[in-house]
């Protein structure tokens, strides 16, 4: 082991993390679905699509304010 973090995985656990205290583990699961995917390595555009998808996800299980707390 490097030492390094990957970013891609060290968002989406705070992204997870931050979900699940404001919209509970069913909401989570449904906007964090496909992350397990994602690293370093992962091509841009495909990050891309998925934190949009997934904000989008975000956006229409809680309130805007709530999203805010997450995001």
């Amino acid at each position: 082991m490097t030492g390094e973090t990957d970013f891609e995985q060290a968002w989406v656990d705070k992204l997870c993390s931050g979900v699940q205290a404001v919209a509970g583990e069913d909401v989570s699961r449904d906007v964090m679905e496909g992350s397990s995917t994602l690293s370093t390595g992962t091509p841009r555009q495909e990050v891309i699509d998925w934190t949009r998808r997934s904000v989008e996800k975000l956006m229409s299980a809680v309130d805007e304010a709530d999203a805010r707390a997450v995001l």
